[in-house]
């Protein structure tokens, strides 16, 4: 239970470093090379956590570059002659988050983590949409990457962390 534990935590731990790092290259601007360094970087320190060789901090890294992006992308895009309101922020953190996480499930060619690591990027980017409403924060581009961002990809990487149970390694 406790090496379940420090796995766990070991890899939520990557994921808010990866993308802490990622979201910060990201806020240098708002175009399409900021996406895909942003989830490349949040998909390699996935990739990373699992100690898998740098084959699988490749794939990882890729995939999350063009999941991220082109969930953000669809999520911005549909959400455009929406209402700006708190619900908004839930949809498109939703959208972005189960696309990214489902970029990276298909990395790991497993169907538990396909759909585990899908519902917790949506889930994650939705809590972290939710901080962004209880403080009163709307459309802030430093906001939505350091709110659903970084908690997104803090579930990504608990997620990931716990469905690696049975795995031989070590923490």
């Amino acid at each position: 239970m406790v090496q379940q534990i420090k796995r766990i935590a070991k890899f939520a731990l990557f994921g808010t470093i990866g993308f802490g790092i990622g979201g910060a290259i990201r806020l240098i601007g708002f175009g399409v090379v900021e996406l895909l360094i942003m989830g490349a970087i949040g998909g390699a320190a996935l990739g990373l956590a699992l100690k898998r060789g740098w084959g699988k901090v490749t794939i990882l890294a890729l995939l999350g570059a063009i999941g991220f992006s082109v969930g953000t992308v669809i999520a911005v895009f549909s959400m455009l002659d929406a209402p700006d309101n708190s619900l908004t922020d839930f949809i498109t953190g939703a959208v972005a988050g189960a696309i990214g996480g489902l970029a990276l499930g298909l990395a790991l060619w497993d169907w538990r983590k396909f759909i585990g690591l899908t519902l917790a990027g949506a889930l994650g980017f939705v809590i972290g949409a939710l901080f962004l409403v209880i403080f009163g924060i709307y459309y802030e581009h430093v906001a939505w990457f350091a709110g659903p961002g970084i908690v997104g990809f803090t579930f990504l990487g608990a997620a990931l962390g716990f469905l690696e149970k049975g795995k031989a390694e070590t923490v």
